[in-house]
């Protein structure tokens, strides 16, 4: 049998101290109530998971309104169409504004899950580095909600202050509201 290394040593102690860490809050909480303990003990059990339940539905209106107050500031789904051509829309005014053209807009496919929609578009835009980085700041401001995914930039042209082309793709998150 070989010897451990130092790292295997560490990794083994580690372990054993979380084992330990776990039988011993094991040990300290209530734990569950064996089959053959008295009927006062599994009525407390009982209790004690009614009241956690009875905290729960207590919460459901705070959840409910927190829910409501995420989905005005980040905005529910409304129909494909509608939200591509509005990030479409943005994405050119922000491009007017730092003075970057946008060669081509191309909406990518929604990226649907369970609790929210993702909206990518991929954008083309030429121009110089300062009013690239620029565009890509204000792209960025928490009002629109755009993320950057992916970018790639090349440049072109020989000359020190040459032209940049680059590809980014933003996306936005919309909440799913489900009724119940």
């Amino acid at each position: 049998m070989r010897r451990l290394t130092r790292r295997e040593m560490v990794i083994a102690v580690l372990c054993v101290l979380v084992c330990g860490a776990f039988v011993v809050r094991n040990l300290l909480s209530s734990g569950p109530v064996s089959v053959n303990a008295g009927p006062e003990a599994r009525q407390r059990l009982l209790e004690g998971k009614i009241r956690e339940v009875e905290r729960l539905i207590a919460r459901g209106p705070a959840y409910d309104k927190r829910l409501q107050q995420l989905a005005v500031r980040i905005g529910t789904v409304s129909s494909d169409g509608v939200e591509m051509s509005g990030i479409a829309a943005r994405l050119e005014s922000l491009a007017r504004q730092s003075k970057v053209r946008i060669a081509n807009i191309k909406p990518l496919d929604v990226q649907d899950s369970r609790f929210y929609r993702r909206y990518p578009v991929e954008v083309s835009v030429d121009g110089e580095w300062s009013a690239i980085a620029q565009f890509l700041y204000l792209a960025q401001d928490p009002e629109d909600f755009l993320d950057v995914e992916r970018m790639k930039i090349d440049k072109y042209g020989e000359q020190v202050a040459a032209k940049i082309r680059g590809r980014v793709t933003f996306s936005k998150l919309r909440v799913k509201i489900q009724e119940r």
